[in-house]
């Protein structure tokens, strides 16, 4: 962003891709919660506090949580990229041997 406004060029609007991330971020830490609760099922139902089975919702609760984490995370990133400008005047990069100019 800095560079982008160094340039003076206008600024892309990430609040989509910021929400995104902020949804991603939210998922992953309900994914480790639930991962937490489900070892927490896990040990109860092994020492028969509990009736078996149970832990299965949870652990697929993480599971989903899990991949909408990534799912936001990879989205954002995308829209992200997309939403900063081509201007079509990227420097090439010096060839081998060359010193840069």
């Amino acid at each position: 962003m800095g560079n982008v406004a160094g340039k003076g060029m206008a600024l892309p609007d990430l609040r989509w891709p910021m929400k995104l991330y902020l949804a991603g971020l939210l998922c992953c830490g309900l994914a480790f919660l639930v991962s937490y609760l489900t070892q927490l099922l896990l040990y109860n139902e092994s020492i028969g506090e509990m009736r078996a089975g149970w832990h299965v919702y949870f652990q697929r609760a993480g599971i989903v949580f899990a991949f909408l984490s990534l799912l936001f995370f990879v989205v954002g990133s995308y829209m992200a990229a997309e939403s900063f400008p081509t201007t079509g005047s990227a420097v090439p990069a010096p060839s081998a041997g060359q010193p840069p100019k």
